[in-house]
């Protein structure tokens, strides 16, 4: 996807995992991976936004639980929001 500048780009990436974890433990796993993955997109200069959309289907199936907004500032991405499922974490 991208923005009014043509060489821009903003990532949507679709992720899943099924490691069996407590909720709060899946928590940070997301965290985790989605804070690794904006880091390692800012590598790629043209990339200016990245939202990171979770499915854990041991959770809960064929449905997202959580995303996460980073935008780039500089030479970094910074998280500017996150959503997780109230029914899943607490």
């Amino acid at each position: 996807m991208g923005t009014e500048k043509p060489d821009d780009y903003i990532v949507l990436a679709y992720l899943s995992f099924d490691r069996m974890n407590a909720a709060g433990t899946a928590k940070d796993m997301i965290d985790m991976y989605a804070s690794d993955l904006a880091t390692n997109l800012t590598k790629s200069e043209n990339v200016t936004e990245v939202t990171v959309f979770w499915e854990v289907p041991y959770l809960k199936k064929e449905a997202n639980i959580a995303k996460a907004n980073y935008k780039r500032k500089g030479d970094k991405m910074f998280l500017e929001e996150s959503w997780y499922d109230g029914n899943i974490f607490k």
